[in-house]
C-alpha cells in the first residue's frame, strides 16, 4: 500500500500541470487517507498507546496522517505540509531488513564520506584560485571565486 501510494504521488507530481487528472488523484488521495487512517487506528489499538507512541516511526505516520486529514477537510492551502506524506515510503527501511542493511551501512560510512567530501572540497578550492588567476580576464564564468567552484566543480576528476 506504501509503495502504490509513493507512484501514486509520483505521478500525481509529474502530472500536476493537468487539470483533467485533479478528480482522479482527488478521489485517490481521499482512499489513501481512509486506509492510512485505518492502519494507524489498528496500530493505535494493537500497540495499547503506550507502545505506539514510544516509536518515532509511528509519530511520524500520525503525522503524516493527521496533515492529510486536514488537507481533505478543512479549506486551507496545505499542499506543502501534504510533502510529509512522501516520507511514508521511508516506512519500508523498518518492514525490509535488506534496505535496513543498506541504511546502516551508509550511516557506518558517514565519517569517511565526510573526509573525501573535504578533500573534494580543497581540490576544488585549490583549482578554482587558478582558474581565476590564469582565465579569470578571459572568460567570464571564472571572474570570482564562487562561480569558478561552480565551473571547476564538474570538471575536476573528469
Amino acid at each position: 500500500m506504501v509503495m502504490a501510494f509513493f507512484i501514486v504521488d509520483v505521478v500525481q507530481t509529474e502530472w500536476q500541470s493537468s487539470t483533467n487528472s485533479d478528480d482522479i488523484f482527488n478521489a485517490l488521495d481521499v482512499c489513501f487517507t481512509c486506509a492510512f487512517t485505518l492502519e494507524l487506528a489498528l496500530n493505535m489499538y494493537g500497540n495499547w498507546f503506550w507502545n505506539f507512541f514510544v516509536d518515532g516511526w509511528n509519530m511520524v505516520d500520525l503525522f503524516s496522517v493527521a496533515v492529510s486529514i486536514l488537507a481533505l477537510f478543512s479549506n486551507l492551502d496545505l499542499s506543502s505540509m501534504r510533502l510529509i506524506r512522501a516520507f511514508r515510503v521511508l516506512r519500508l527501511i523498518k518492514r525490509v531488513t535488506s534496505l535496513r542493511i543498506i541504511i546502516n551501512s551508509m550511516a557506518a560510512s558517514l565519517p569517511a564520506l565526510s573526509g573525501a567530501s573535504i578533500l573534494f572540497f580543497l581540490l576544488t578550492a585549490t583549482f578554482s584560485i587558478m582558474a581565476v588567476n590564469f582565465f579569470g580576464t578571459r572568460e567570464p564564468t571564472l571572474r570570482d571565486f564562487s562561480s569558478s567552484m561552480f565551473t571547476v566543480s564538474p570538471r575536476i576528476f573528469i
